[in-house]
């Protein structure tokens, strides 16, 4: 709650509530609570997603940390980086809103040879780098060797998983970086 004081000597104070929730765009879902206890009544809600004529839906909820799972319309399929509303309306009319975002993963790859060398061994160089807002979970990367090459080796501390003429690796969690990542495969 928060109090402010006038320069005439009176008060006001103002409380809001908490909405914690997840977003998940794999169901295309919001779940979580709302929390408001000084309302007795059941609340009036809304969720939908921030964009013109984005779909949404109407619930109400217990404002004592009311469970609420919303599942957003079937045929809008949620994407990372989309803004998803939740709010619920007290008696007077006010609204209070809480904004969910999956982030984007903005994963950027690159990849360039040297010249072949003695016994006829090729360096090929691979960049990447993750310039979205969050970790990218489960990446992989992976180079076919065309033209007869044979993986050999690498230096980039991953794993080898693929098969002697392909080269694939998995990164775990490609973390967000300002500069890219080198390795030599």
């Amino acid at each position: 709650m928060g109090v402010r004081s006038r320069d005439n000597g009176q008060s006001s104070s103002l409380r809001i509530g908490e909405i914690a929730g997840e977003l998940d765009i794999d169901s295309d879902s919001v779940s979580g609570n709302i929390y408001a206890s000084w309302f007795t009544q059941t609340l009036n809600g809304d969720c939908g997603v921030w964009v013109d004529y984005g779909p949404g839906v109407t619930f109400r909820v217990n404002p004592d940390g009311g469970v609420t799972s919303v599942t957003l319309v079937s045929r809008m399929d949620l994407l990372p980086g989309q803004d998803v509303g939740v709010s619920y309306y007290e008696p007077d009319g006010d609204q209070v809103i809480n904004v969910f975002r999956d982030p984007p993963r903005a994963a950027r790859l690159g990849q360039w040879a040297g010249k072949p060398g003695t016994g006829g061994n090729m360096v090929l160089w691979v960049a990447y780098q993750n310039r979205g807002n969050a970790p990218d979970e489960g990446a992989y990367i992976s180079a076919t060797l065309d033209g007869g090459l044979v993986y050999l080796g690498d230096t980039s501390g991953f794993p080898h998983t693929g098969m002697a003429h392909l080269a694939t690796r998995s990164s775990g969690s490609l973390d967000i970086a300002s500069d890219p990542v080198r390795d030599l495969l």
